[in-house]
């Protein structure tokens, strides 16, 4: 399975929504996005149909919000909150924002893709 890995697209919409374009053009089937500041920029993604696993990172913006568009867009995105622990395409993935909690979680090899 490809994926398109995404963080910090903070409020851009324009770049976020040709990134991921780009990226289901070139075959892939799921998003994994790191970082985001508002959640009105996910209107530029879920219009592609590719289910978008997403966490907030140190710019968190409004959590609020950004809950309750996961919830009314349940089918494409999947908000998890600071980091999550999930199996994708049979592959084991943890997903955060900060790299220095990231080599301690990619040594323990208790996931494939950190």
């Amino acid at each position: 399975m490809k994926i398109c890995i995404v963080s910090d697209s903070h409020d851009h919409r324009e770049r976020l929504s040709a990134a991921v374009a780009e990226a289901k053009t070139l075959g892939a089937q799921a998003v994994l996005h790191c970082d985001l500041v508002a959640p009105s920029t996910l209107h530029a993604v879920t219009h592609l149909g590719l289910p978008v696993h997403l966490i907030h990172g140190n710019d968190t913006g409004d959590l609020f919000n950004l809950y309750r568009f996961a919830q009314v867009h349940a089918n494409c995105i999947h908000y998890y909150g600071q980091d999550k622990s999930f199996e994708l395409a049979r592959r084991r993935i943890f997903m955060l924002h900060y790299p220095h909690y990231a080599k301690a979680m990619a040594l323990t090899s208790d996931h494939d893709l950190v």
